[in-house]
């Protein structure tokens, strides 16, 4: 059993949790397409205040207060789920995730913006995510690459529109 805990409620705890968590992704090279180095913890403040997901919760044990992840979903309807590495496989990222998609059903399909279903990104080499993902009814759409190099730069920005993403050329000497 779990208890999610609203980030946008402005708890301290939560938010100084969320940053540890976030450093221990990138401490395993599990960066994504949001977080390629680590943020300030002003930076990291200032993304939460500015509410770019539609939900996000820490996952807590409902007894001992422990918090052991985070969920979230995106005004796009893609979900987001970190479990803390002393506390993956033991079913809380399922129980969360079904807790999420109880409590915030997908938002209406956009034509060329958003789909009426959930989505997740999942990195192909995560084989426990594709597992829990697949056992709730979710299925193989597409992969997506990036190529980053030399002439290229790619910056990202998170809006309350979802993720925007845009290429240019670098400038020259």
């Amino acid at each position: 059993m779990i208890t999610l805990i609203d980030v946008y409620q402005g708890r301290a705890d939560v938010e100084r949790y969320l940053y540890v968590l976030m450093a221990e992704r990138l401490e395993e090279g599990d960066a994504n397409i949001s977080h390629v180095k680590m943020p300030t913890m002003d930076e990291h403040e200032d993304f939460i205040r500015r509410h770019v997901y539609r939900a996000w919760y820490v996952i807590a044990h409902p007894v001992t207060g422990e918090m052991l992840g985070a969920a979230s979903i995106t005004p796009n309807n893609e979900l987001g789920i970190v479990i803390s590495p002393k506390h993956r496989h033991s079913g809380h990222a399922r129980e969360a995730l079904i807790a999420l998609m109880a409590a915030h059903p997908p938002l209406p399909g956009l034509p060329s913006q958003r789909s009426a279903h959930y989505v997740a990104n999942i990195r192909p080499g995560n084989a426990a995510s594709i597992a829990l993902f697949q056992s709730l009814g979710f299925n193989l759409l597409q992969h997506t690459y990036i190529k980053q190099g030399e002439g290229n730069a790619r910056t990202v920005e998170e809006t309350a529109e979802g993720i925007q993403t845009e290429n240019r050329a670098a400038a020259g000497p």
